[in-house]
């Protein structure tokens, strides 16, 4: 492993530069991008430059094997994360962003800004599991979505949206307060297992799935279904 492969532009704009043990993609503000591989060895950073802490960058990732993140992730905007084979986020991986969207299920980019989004279909064994920190800024998001999601590390993004949600239809749009985005999910399935920490103080945190264990730390305004 080191930092993801094999980049091809599908929409919007993006270079990429290496610097040592750093990649550094520098974006337009909605951009989306095909990968090889997306993997961040230990020791190893990628950073997102994009224009502005709303902008989005969505990677899809053709890859067989689930994505391994055990070095740094970085942005100072909104990252889309989807790779049908699932995430692994190691103990000492960092992601830091104005909001992150990690997926096992597949979603089209919406046509219209604001307009919301939907992943269809978890594939049925694709898991993500976190035992990492995972840091959004101020009033941002962070959603997984898979048919199995287990958290050992912790998920923080004061003012904003933690969701777990393994749901057939998982629909994100913006939240009525501006704040970040709100989750709707429909049929749940699958499981979450939160053994870790999930702060969000003067936010929301929704854990949707068919099962869900909660053995684990919740800071915030919390709504569990099941």
């Amino acid at each position: 492993m080191a930092n993801p492969t094999g980049m091809t532009v599908a929409g919007g704009s993006a270079t990429t530069t290496v610097n040592g043990s750093q990649l550094t993609i520098t974006t337009s503000r909605n951009a989306s991008l095909n990968w090889q591989s997306f993997n961040i060895a230990a020791g190893e950073t990628t950073i997102f430059q994009q224009p502005s802490s709303t902008s989005i960058v969505w990677n899809r990732i053709n890859d067989q094997n689930p994505s391994q993140i055990y070095g740094s992730l970085q942005a100072n905007g909104i990252v889309v994360l989807l790779n049908n084979s699932g995430f692994y986020f190691g103990p000492n991986s960092f992601v830091s962003a104005a909001g992150l969207v990690v997926s096992t299920a597949n979603c089209i980019p919406p046509q219209n800004s604001g307009g919301g989004w939907e992943f269809n279909g978890p594939p049925p064994l694709a898991s993500i599991v976190n035992y990492g920190q995972i840091n959004i800024g101020r009033g941002g998001s962070a959603f997984l979505i898979a048919d199995q999601i287990e958290n050992h590390g912790s998920i923080k993004a004061p003012g904003g949206t933690v969701g777990l949600a393994a749901g057939q239809t998982v629909l994100l749009s913006d939240r009525p307060d501006g704040r970040g985005m709100s989750m709707q999910v429909t049929l749940p399935s699958g499981s979450v297992d939160n053994e870790g920490k999930l702060i969000a103080d003067g936010g929301t945190i929704a854990l949707n799935a068919r099962v869900v264990n909660q053995n684990g730390f919740i800071q915030g305004r919390l709504r569990e279904k099941s």
